[in-house]
């Protein structure tokens, strides 16, 4: 058997030595189509495996609100600013918070109190994220925690409603006890002189402000 399959073989050498060139560069296209095939296969081997891998979605954690800033990047706050602040208690609402001593905080409701003529907090059995009729326009929720508290942080823009100035606003908002605690900082303070009337472009919340507003949302907490 062995002697046959050399004398064929053989045979066929023979053969292409006397057809020259003609016989090389058919064994070669063979070859090169063997090659071509071989990588065809291994390709859509691999696609196949790429393809039939399982794909889950991926959800981003919540954002860890510091005390120094507003960004999504959470940093370790340095030494505790918040000290000498004075301390205002809500025994209805069951919170509290801390305030610098040199700005202002109003309250003639409990369920609302003004920082500064621009922070409000508010108490509400009525979710922000679900208001209808004329309502603030919302651009961006997310999920965020405040000192260990999940929380919602809302930010957008106040229409020409009922006497309201143009604006950006941005909301902090916890619930607990089926109620609502917002937090909310305006671009402008309330004694902000503007006609009703006069044409404005809305800008930023300022930086400074924005700052203080995360200090005084860094020491909300709810009485034991």
């Amino acid at each position: 058997m062995h002697s046959d399959w050399f004398d064929s073989a053989h045979h066929k050498s023979a053969q292409c030595k006397q057809k020259g060139l003609a016989c090389w560069q058919a064994g070669f296209v063979t070859v090169v189509a063997v090659i071509l095939a071989l990588i065809l296969i291994a390709g859509g081997i691999a696609g196949y495996i790429i393809l039939s891998k399982p794909k889950f979605p991926v959800s981003a954690p919540p954002l860890v609100l510091t005390p120094d800033q507003t960004s999504p990047e959470p940093q370790a706050s340095s030494a505790d600013e918040t000290a000498g602040w004075k301390t205002y208690k809500n025994a209805k609402y069951n919170y509290l918070l801390k305030y610098p001593q040199n700005i202002s905080l109003e309250t003639q409701d409990p369920a609302y109190v003004l920082v500064d003529k621009q922070i409000y907090i508010a108490v509400s059995e009525n979710n922000p994220l679900n208001c209808k009729g004329d309502c603030p326009t919302i651009d961006k929720v997310e999920d965020i925690k405040i000192n260990g508290l999940d929380a919602k942080k809302i930010t957008g823009e106040l229409g020409r409603v009922g006497g309201t100035i143009p604006q950006k606003y941005m909301d902090f908002v916890i619930e607990q006890n089926k109620q609502f605690y917002i937090m909310t900082i305006y671009e402008l303070k309330t004694n902000t002189k503007i006609r009703y009337d006069e044409e404005r472009i809305i800008g930023e919340i300022p930086e400074a402000e924005l700052k203080l507003f995360n200090k005084i949302l860094f020491t909300f907490k709810f009485l034991e």
